[in-house]
């Protein structure tokens, strides 16, 4: 069998999409489309039609528990928008990765979101989106975990730690993102202007910080070192923050 090409037939037929109507009206198209074997091709058309729309149900909604994981406040903004998601699920089938953390699949299916609303134009809610994408992201990164434990220690550093992700939105998410986690709705007409901040990892606490920062402090610290005299404020308020690691040069 030629496994990976069967594999992704599968995932499509799991979305109900295209590839149901062409697995009933034209298998020879679906074979030639994924590569498939005579023998892939008849264990599909073989396969029972209600128990693939039970299936069908069953992946969609683990799809979507998955995203609501990722992106609660994101999709709250966009409660009753169901053929918003149901164009992503039938547009972007599942992928799954043997072994892979369910935390990961977790991100992974947020990111694909974040994608959509990014090519389909929906820049209002891909700010917010891409947010929470990074907020998770950080979370679970065991680099960055150890990178905050370290940075912690060191009393003089001189390049940004891996536990920090510098970032610059068109719309103030922090302000939406903290009164969602407040109050568990999302408050509606807060854009303003670009925000710049510094998410950090916070060492021994599965938690963050989130650094609102000006756009001085914001190139000093996305530019790295060498650095110049007038960045000597912006260092410092990043030492006292552990928001540095390695040794700074003298």
């Amino acid at each position: 069998m030629s496994g990976s090409g069967f594999q992704r037939a599968l995932a499509e037929l799991l979305t109900a999409g295209a590839a149901r109507v062409m697995l009933d009206e034209r298998p020879g198209e679906l074979a030639a489309r994924f590569g498939l074997t005579p023998a892939e091709l008849e264990l599909l058309v073989a396969a029972d039609r209600r128990q693939l729309d039970i299936n069908v149900r069953s992946v969609t909604n683990k799809r979507l528990d998955m995203l609501a994981r990722c992106l609660p406040a994101t999709l709250s903004a966009a409660p009753h928008q169901h053929e918003l998601l149901g164009d992503f699920v039938r547009r972007h089938p599942p992928v799954h990765v043997d072994g892979q953390q369910n935390h990961r699949r977790v991100l992974a299916e947020g990111t694909r979101f974040l994608d959509y609303l990014m090519t389909s134009g929906r820049q209002h809610m891909a700010d917010l989106a891409r947010y929470e994408v990074l907020r998770l992201e950080l979370l679970y990164d065991p680099a960055a975990t150890l990178a905050a434990e370290h940075a912690a220690t060191v009393p003089d550093g001189s390049d940004l730690g891996a536990h920090v992700r510098l970032a610059e939105f068109d719309s103030d998410v922090v302000t939406q993102h903290n009164e969602w986690l407040r109050t568990d709705v999302l408050p509606q007409g807060i854009s303003g202007k670009p925000v710049r901040i510094a998410l950090a990892k916070v060492a021994g606490r599965n938690a963050l910080a989130c650094y609102r920062l000006g756009e001085q402090a914001y190139r000093v610290l996305r530019s790295g070192p060498p650095f110049p005299p007038e960045a000597e404020t912006v260092l410092r308020f990043a030492g006292q923050e552990r928001l540095l690691d390695g040794n700074r040069a003298g």
